[in-house]
């Protein structure tokens, strides 16, 4: 997970106008996004009475000041929808000053799962407020902390160290209504809890101050281990390379060939160009890559045909007929044609293949001998001619 980000920032009033309706400026809204606001309100005679917030939730509220009663501070949130437009409307139920602040926050927990932690308001009459130590109830995580308050008229001019996101103070001095708020981030990595150290204004007056704990959301950069919103444009590509067991971002590009070499059982990415040759070879059943060479031809023919090395690959065909003439030895091979001429006519011997034909006729016309065949056709017309006598 990483720390939420102030994406952008806003201020309202500070004018030393009371009003019964505040206009609180927003600023570039995305659905989503986590909006904070810190309202201060004060008037030199009127309570506020009851604060209108409309679709804002109060997150901790500091009530009446003990100096002056009519000083309240507020910190507002809500998950932005991207509806709300360029401000929104709070109303009090009489006429007060205001100063409120603005805090687009990406990267937050959704506050239906965990609204933001908070601390205790403290109460001070000085130019140097101090928010509280804050302890979040989430235990150790990559919180945005943010240190806020309202004072009674007077401007926040400093910060405590470290805090340096979306630093924002504005106010007015003097007057019935005259009301300063202040508020500034910092992003942390697995923080337990921090302490804030001294705010600042340009004079001593009332103030209240506390301190804010943004969780992380638990959402895709975080399940993904994303450092930066910034790698929110590579999440789905990681996940790829997550999904097949790849640690870090920059074998991203090897995922998808990875992905290949581990489904066909390859080891390392070394032998990546060897995986589509190799699958092939297992496929038709070759032992080692050496035989890449002869897939094609070793599983159309030496498999088929249960040839035991490569170097019998020119003979598949000849092999292949003398097996089927069941010749023990490829030097058959040459006699083979012959001798099945010479099975089939019944000689015992090979060698008397050349005598084939002769033979055939020789025994066809009754002679006893092949050395009658000469004979063969004086013979029959010898008798021919004895029978006509």
């Amino acid at each position: 997970m990483t720390a939420p980000v102030v994406e952008g920032t806003n201020t309202s009033g500070a004018d030393n106008v009371a009003y019964t309706t505040h206009t609180i400026n927003l600023q570039g809204v995305v659905s989503g996004h986590l909006g904070l606001i810190d309202w201060a309100n004060f008037h030199s005679a009127n309570s506020p009475g009851t604060l209108g917030t409309g679709s804002w939730t109060i997150l901790v509220d500091s009530g009446g000041h003990s100096t002056a009663s009519t000083f309240h501070t507020r910190v507002m949130y809500k998950q932005l929808d991207g509806t709300e437009g360029a401000s929104d409307d709070f109303t009090t139920a009489n006429e007060c000053g205001f100063a409120a602040g603005f805090y687009r926050v990406s990267g937050a927990k959704d506050p239906a799962t965990q609204a933001p932690y908070f601390g205790t308001f403290l109460e001070e009459d000085t130019a140097t407020p101090n928010p509280p130590s804050l302890t979040p109830g989430g235990g150790s995580d990559d919180y945005l902390y943010v240190a806020c308050g309202g004072c009674r008229r007077h401007i926040y001019d400093g910060w405590p160290t470290g805090y340096g996101e979306g630093n924002l103070g504005i106010g007015h001095t003097g007057g019935l209504a005259g009301t300063g708020m202040g508020m500034a981030g910092k992003r942390t990595t697995a923080s337990t809890s921090d302490d804030p150290g001294t705010m600042s204004m340009v004079a001593d007056n009332q103030t209240w101050v506390n301190t804010i704990a943004v969780p992380p959301s638990a959402g895709l950069g975080g399940n993904l281990g994303l450092l930066t919103e910034t790698n929110l444009a590579q999440a789905f590509g990681k996940a790829k390379a997550k999904a097949i067991g790849l640690v870090s971002e920059s074998e991203l590009a090897q995922t998808l060939g990875k992905a290949k070499a581990l489904a066909i059982g390859i080891l390392t990415e070394a032998d990546l160009a060897q995986a589509f040759g190799r699958a092939k070879a297992k496929i038709v059943g070759l032992i080692s890559e050496t035989d890449q060479v002869f897939v094609i031809s070793t599983g159309g023919l030496s498999a088929n045909l249960g040839l035991q090395l490569e170097a019998d690959l020119a003979q598949p065909l000849s092999k292949a007929k003398a097996k089927a003439l069941g010749l023990n030895t490829e030097t058959d091979l040459a006699q083979s044609l012959a001798a099945q001429k010479s099975d089939v006519l019944g000689l015992p011997l090979e060698v008397d293949s050349v005598f084939v034909m002769s033979a055939a006729k020789a025994k066809a016309l009754g002679l006893v001998s092949e050395t009658d065949v000469p004979l063969a056709m004086s013979t029959g017309a010898l008798i021919v001619v004895t029978n006509l006598v």
